[in-house]
């Protein structure tokens, strides 16, 4: 003989049951957010990392070709070539690989000027399809002649000791101190010197 179903058990059951499917269902939707949260915070942590390593390779880089044109300099103007040599040299120290094509001399031959740019290798940007970007670096150098005018507080001022110093021209008027290492001779009508006249040979 069969027993009468007990109705407060089925309905409960039929109620039970699509309970249980939007609970699963929600679980499945926080797993997809959560796996998609990790991606997007994985590429910002990757996106950091490699901003990072470009900007301590552009930091490298500014400081070799600094060092190489204060090297360059230091021949200039007398020898271009020489220039050219040291600031390879200096920037091979600092683990920059100079090119005679990436070093500029003024025609003056009294700056120079050092262009490099580099690749560099991105650790997650591959994921993205970016394996690579290129950081760059300028330094320029120049001769100047201020600490010269410093020292030397002549208007009119001959370091020669091989030849005299000759002012020749009428109706001068030199405003300041005249100084030569040789002879001075002053060959002219109505010139006026408002400074000292100095000689280390005779005047």
């Amino acid at each position: 003989m069969n027993k009468p179903l007990n109705m407060k058990i089925l309905v409960g059951r039929l109620i039970a049951n699509p309970a249980n499917r939007i609970t699963s269902d929600e679980k499945g939707v926080v797993v997809v957010l959560v796996v998609l949260s990790m991606v997007v915070m994985l590429g910002f942590l990757g996106l950091t990392v490699d901003v990072g390593s470009g900007y301590i390779q552009k930091q490298k880089l500014q400081n070799a070709l600094d060092a190489a044109v204060l090297a360059g300099i230091q021949a200039l103007p007398a020898d271009t070539a020489q220039a050219r040599s040291d600031a390879i040299a200096l920037a091979g120290l600092n683990g920059v690989n100079l090119e005679p094509g990436d070093i500029t001399i003024s025609h003056d031959c009294k700056e120079i000027t050092c262009n490099k740019t580099l690749s560099v290798p991105l650790f997650f940007g591959a994921a993205f399809g970016v394996n690579e970007w290129q950081v760059s670096g300028n330094a320029t150098a120049a001769v100047t002649t201020s600490s010269e005018a410093l020292c030397f507080d002549y208007t009119v001022f001959s370091g020669s000791t091989s030849q005299s110093l000759l002012l020749d021209k009428n109706n001068a008027d030199i405003d300041g101190t005249v100084h030569t290492n040789q002879n001075l001779v002053i060959d002219g009508n109505n010139n006026t010197v408002t400074g000292a006249c100095e000689a280390v040979g005779i005047i």
